[in-house]
């Protein structure tokens, strides 16, 4: 399938219309002024999509919310399709609202009216494609529209939530089609193996805090690389910078800081005293995993909601936007997650939680109970 949506949104213009965004309204408003050259590559990938659906012959669609064309594809094909979300953006509740509204007291009809807005406005910007390609294809107009909640007959499937309920329970109100299995953890250390530099750093002295904003960068990358270098050496400590694939690049480090480009979550983040990171729902996870105080300096995305559960949980302090932060601001959180004794016992409280957790297990177990019942009522 083509990446060109990506390649834009991680272009110069389209990290400029991204870079700071914390709430779903701005979101929608930067993906508006990209719609002119979104709006073909849209219909490229759906049919790139379909394509890869039609030659595959699935027996089940087990789609997220970015490809959440699988439903019309599970009906094209007469197969059953499950829904799975990395974090709460579209199963309506009134606990809370969704991702990037802001929470009110006392209003759970907003927060159930907050849901009903997502799915309006994700119709407005991919429904277009959507109900032509079902037009070509045979199909009726569907009743739900764009909701990964339900067929397009207006049926509930199955939802599948890839995070763990102890860092958002499920809410009273959920429906049982939805299931919440813990997060989905790779292994990627077992067929790994460490830098003898990266081990002996680590070796050489007390556990570093690391700083990591993977794919995420702002504009001005090399700032940002030297507000993390003079924040770490303000604090005193030794830490680790992960250049990953947003473009932080240190050129001159002491002995203190060690530079990295790519290493495994799971096996790192055991040997670290912190984590600092922009909140992927995934780097949240395993840095909790592990039991690392963790501060988050959101982009945009689900990543500000993850930063603001760190902080509400107590295993980490108040997320930092990435453009507001600045060295005084960096070295105080990083201080605070090396000193205070209540982040770090509830940090290792909650990594006994998550490690109970069988994430990818559960989720199996919901598939094949799911898949088992549709061909009994075949």
């Amino acid at each position: 399938m083509s990446d060109e949506i990506t390649q834009l949104i991680e272009s110069a213009m389209g990290r400029r219309l991204l870079e700071g965004l914390t709430n779903f309204v701005g979101f929608c408003k930067a993906i508006y002024r990209l719609m002119k050259k979104i709006g073909p590559l849209q219909v490229e990938n759906l049919e790139d999509a379909w394509a890869a659906t039609r030659n595959h012959k699935p027996d089940l669609i087990v789609f997220s919310p970015k490809n959440h064309v699988a439903i019309h594809f599970a009906e094209k094909l007469n197969i059953q399709a499950i829904s799975t979300q990395l974090f709460p953006q579209h199963v309506s509740t009134a606990a809370y609202p969704t991702l990037g509204f802001p929470k009110l007291i006392n209003t759970s009809w907003y927060n159930k009216f907050t849901y009903s807005v997502v799915r309006f406005l994700s119709a407005s910007i991919g429904g277009k494609h959507i109900k032509l390609w079902r037009k070509s294809n045979g199909l009726p107009p569907a009743f739900c529209g764009l909701d990964i909640c339900h067929d397009p007959s207006g049926r509930t499937i199955p939802v599948i939530n890839g995070y763990s309920a102890s860092l958002i329970p499920v809410a009273d109100d959920c429906p049982t089609s939805v299931h919440t299995s813990g997060f989905w953890f790779l292994q990627q250390a077992e067929n790994w193996s460490p830098p003898e530099a990266l081990v002996r750093f680590l070796a050489d002295g007390p556990p570093p805090v690391y700083v990591g904003f993977g794919s995420m960068a702002p504009s001005d990358s090399k700032k940002l690389t030297e507000i993390i270098i003079s924040a770490i050496e303000k604090c005193g400590c030794r830490g680790i910078i992960a250049t990953g694939w947003g473009g932080l690049n240190p050129d001159h480090l002491s002995d203190t800081i060690f530079n990295v480009s790519n290493v495994p979550h799971d096996w790192l983040f055991p040997r670290v005293s912190a984590v600092v990171h922009h909140g992927g729902a995934g780097t949240t996870a395993a840095g909790l995993k592990a039991g690392a105080p963790t501060l988050v300096c959101p982009f945009f995305g689900d990543q500000p909601l993850w930063g603001q559960v760190v902080y509400e949980l107590g295993v980490g302090v108040a997320p930092i936007p990435q453009k507001t932060l600045d060295v005084e601001k960096l070295s105080s959180a990083i201080h605070a997650l090396l000193t205070s004794p209540s982040i770090k016992k509830r940090a290792l409280e909650l990594s006994v939680q998550i490690n109970k957790e069988d994430g990818i297990a559960a989720a199996i177990d919901v598939i094949e109970s799911e898949t088992t019942l549709t061909k009994m009522s075949i």
